[in-house]
């Protein structure tokens, strides 16, 4: 098995087929399904750009949160907490009644229901809109006009000190494992910055850092009394629906 680095803290580098990206402050990549990432200097065989794009259209886990959803939704608890505790027992995390004995989940059918969206949120991230899909269809409307934040990373040495560059194996010093997380605000417009204070040896030093930017920013942020749950159906084509055999207009559109 390879094992791959990749530097996303500010200043950091990774390398894949031969290009080079530097990190970005605003947000994090993703990695699901892609075999053999990085140049052949990091450990990655550098043959990506070869080899096909490799996805699971459906996965086991997803067959058992599909389940455990099904079952939390009869009333049947604690079946459903056996097939959540098998995805989530694949990767070491412990059962999900015992990690939270304040939900009652083995009979608060309404908690099971958000932690099962929690599980496929986790678990699913970054795969086919499924996250959009369970907030549509379960109605969360807070969630479409929660803001949205990203995530600054910031390397530090064993002193607490910044290091705004890449790490290379001809270094001498071990892979970073010291980290700053600092979260921020995504909004429009140009980056401003931002100042974040660190404390060490008991003075203070300021990180400026620009915020994050997006070019279509959620428009219910400013107000969220624009949302409107018509958004959770699409339009369905007038000539269906004119043509008279019982087609209805979803509730909302005209």
């Amino acid at each position: 098995m390879v094992r791959i680095t990749i530097q996303l803290w500010e200043g950091g580098e990774f390398l894949t087929s031969g290009a080079r990206y530097n990190c970005k402050p605003w947000g994090l990549p993703t990695y699901k399904f892609v075999l053999d990432l990085g140049d052949a200097i990091q450990g990655g065989k550098g043959t990506i750009d070869k080899e096909p794009f490799q996805t699971s259209y459906i996965r086991l886990a997803e067959l058992y949160l599909i389940y455990a959803e099904a079952l939390a939704e009869t009333g049947n608890n604690v079946k459903a907490l056996e097939q959540i505790n098998k995805v989530r027992a694949r990767v070491g995390l412990g059962k999900l009644e015992v990690m939270n004995p304040e939900l009652n989940l083995t009979t608060n059918k309404e908690n099971l229901i958000k932690e099962i969206m929690r599980e496929r949120a986790c678990e699913l991230g970054f795969e086919y809109e499924n996250r959009l899909h369970d907030m549509n269809r379960r109605v969360m409307e807070k969630d479409f006009k929660k803001h949205l934040h990203g995530i600054h990373i910031y390397r530090l040495d064993d002193d607490n000190d910044l290091v705004l560059e890449k790490w290379t194996k001809d270094s001498g010093d071990p892979f970073p494992t010291k980290f700053l997380y600092v979260p921020y605000d995504l909004n429009e417009g140009d980056a401003t910055a931002v100042g974040y204070t660190i404390i060490k040896d008991g003075k203070e030093s300021k990180i400026e850092s620009p915020t994050g930017m997006t070019a279509n920013p959620r428009f219910v942020w400013d107000n969220p009394g624009r949302w409107s749950n018509k958004w959770l159906l699409v339009p369905l084509p007038p000539d269906e629906i004119n043509k008279n055999y019982g087609l209805t207009q979803n509730p909302g559109w005209y």
